[in-house]
């Protein structure tokens, strides 16, 4: 896999925190201010969302109900060089 592709297990973690979240995919796709098609497409490991919107939209209703530890990893599982 090349560091630009997208890493399968980012989207595994993201979907376990959604649902730890209580949150749907519309849910988190408007709060991101995305297409659902696309979280879709996140969680089933074939896209990776701007690092920007996963940090400042997606992240914030995601941590209250998940660990600084999955928090951290879904961040490094995210981050591209």
């Amino acid at each position: 896999m090349k560091k630009t592709e997208p890493n399968p297990q980012f989207g595994i973690l993201l979907r376990h925190m959604r649902i730890r979240a209580g949150l749907t995919q519309t849910q988190l796709a408007v709060f991101a201010q995305y297409d659902p098609s696309l979280i879709s497409l996140v969680e089933k490991g074939k896209r990776l969302p701007n690092y920007f919107v996963l940090v400042h939209r997606i992240i914030p209703h995601l941590a209250p109900h998940n660990s600084p530890d999955d928090i951290q990893k879904l961040l490094g599982l995210a981050w591209r060089f």
